[in-house]
């Protein structure tokens, strides 16, 4: 009676031992395969992720500059040094001096179309620079440069306090700009006809005191009709046609769009594009005794708007700069969009002759008060119903 149960309790005790001793073999073996085994593998999104930043790392200063793309765009660009622009510029190994860019610096002008970055330019606008450049140089008054009667507003009186009230107002206006956006808002043709103005504005102030200074009265009428004519057109060329078009068209949502307005509206931008204009007629229509405009002040409108083009087409063009693609001379309809602008040129000319020649000048101050009323109208109202 008593060996079957003993022969099951040495059965049972059998069992378990084999089955601890199993146990502890097979926890051995993972204790072993862990420690001196393979490790395992990561996956492969880590190592590509991996790969590319080594290959980011990688990369030379020159690449760097162009590496920015999209909204975040810009918060790592690293200008080039003006010494290495300057060497490309003269070596001419290609058109754009930053190949690996695709004919946009630092990534600003991905917006702007490829073919209109990057390219052979359309064949008739080489054409109608070198005609341009031959006409404006062998039409240049009196054979050799134009000469102006010198004109300026009395010393001390309303019209002089008023230039230098400009002038002080304008150079404040710059510093800012500079301050924020650097140097490189030079380039823009808003702050470029900025600074005629302002450059305009205090050759008037001092040549009303020292009419003798040598070559500056000249150089104060020389710039007259230049300082006017880009106020006018930056006026109604933005505020009328430019700013609604980017309202519209390239802001499509409301957040977006609010943006533009409160961007818009600053006091900065609102100088350059708006009271840039009452600021001129002040300066070149009412404070210059009557004088008419004549054929010298339309060709020293048109110099220094061929020095404009000349600096667009062969150094921002080649750095990748595109501040105005509908210019871009890779483009069917560039000629055409030249053409209009030496036309609206020609325009503005007649206008402000008509405006001295006729003696308008109660209804030109009229219309300045009405524009500074209603600009300032239009800043409060807008503002009050966007902040609430």
């Amino acid at each position: 009676m008593d060996t079957p149960r003993r022969s099951r309790r040495v059965a049972a005790n059998s069992s378990v031992k084999s089955d601890s001793t199993l146990r502890s073999r097979s926890a051995k073996a993972r204790s072993r395969s862990t420690s001196k085994g393979p490790k395992p593998k990561t996956p492969k999104s880590r190592q590509t992720s991996s790969r590319k930043k080594d290959k980011d790392e990688d990369k030379d200063a020159g690449s760097e500059r162009f590496s920015t793309k999209g909204d975040k765009a810009n918060s790592f660009f690293k200008p080039p040094p003006t010494s290495e622009i300057i060497s490309k510029l003269f070596s001419f190994d290609s058109w754009l001096l930053y190949p690996d860019s695709k004919g946009s610096l630092g990534g600003f002008f991905d917006f702007v179309p490829l073919h209109l970055r990057v390219g052979p330019w359309f064949i008739l606008a080489p054409i109608f620079i070198v005609t341009h450049t031959y006409v404006l140089f062998s039409n240049m008054p009196n054979g050799s440069w134009p000469t102006f009667t010198p004109s300026f507003p009395e010393p001390f009186s309303l019209f002089f306090y008023l230039d230098c009230f400009f002038f002080v107002n304008n150079a404040c206006v710059l510093y800012v700009l500079l301050s924020k956006a650097g140097p490189a808002v030079l380039c823009t043709f808003t702050v470029w006809s900025w600074c005629i103005l302002t450059f305009r504005c205090l050759s008037s102030a001092v040549c009303s005191l020292y009419p003798g200074i040598p070559l500056l009265p000249y150089l104060s009428e020389f710039f007259r009709f230049p300082a006017l004519v880009a106020a006018t057109l930056t006026t109604i060329v933005w505020n009328f046609v430019l700013a609604p078009i980017m309202y519209f068209a390239f802001f499509k949502t409301a957040e977006r769009r609010k943006q533009f307005l409160l961007w818009n509206l600053q006091f900065t931008l609102q100088e350059i594009h708006t009271f840039n204009l009452p600021i001129a007629v002040t300066n070149a229509v009412l404070s210059t005794g009557g004088r008419m405009l004549q054929a010298d002040d339309l060709w020293s409108a048109f110099f220094v708007l061929f020095c404009y083009s000349m600096l667009y087409l062969f150094i921002l063009d080649r750095l990748g700069v595109h501040l105005y693609p509908v210019f871009s001379p890779r483009s069917k309809f560039s000629v055409i969009a030249w053409s209009t602008v030496f036309c609206l040129y020609a325009t503005t000319f007649i206008y402000w002759n008509q405006v001295m020649e006729l003696g308008r000048m109660e209804s030109v101050l009229g219309g300045l008060d009405i524009l500074w009323q209603a600009t300032w109208a239009t800043q409060r109202a807008v503002k009050a119903a966007i902040l609430g």
